[in-house]
């Protein structure tokens, strides 16, 4: 059976929003590079998924290999390899 891809919107709190894209636009100073308010924020949560221990040493060596290994992360690479690591959780 074919899987099927739904697209998922949210809305952000006004003080979210800005914080995420005051994140976004020291990143986009800090490295040179394009960051995607989509990528920002699954990096985001990413983080928050090591900070409460829910995210091993291995799925963390997993992200930094990702990281690694991209030159430019973009939404649709970040966006895949979270749903590989969120799979780990629904198991």
């Amino acid at each position: 059976m074919k899987e099927h891809k739904v697209k998922k919107s949210f809305t952000l709190d006004a003080l979210i929003e800005d914080m995420l894209k005051d994140l976004q636009g020291r990143l986009i100073i800090t490295t040179k590079e394009s960051w995607g308010l989509a990528t920002v924020i699954n990096l985001m949560n990413a983080i928050g998924l090591v900070m409460t221990g829910k995210l091993g040493k291995d799925d963390i060596q997993r992200v930094k290999s990702i990281l690694e290994s991209q030159k430019q992360l973009d939404s649709k690479t970040m966006s895949e390899n979270v749903e590989k690591i969120s799979k780990n959780f629904t198991k």
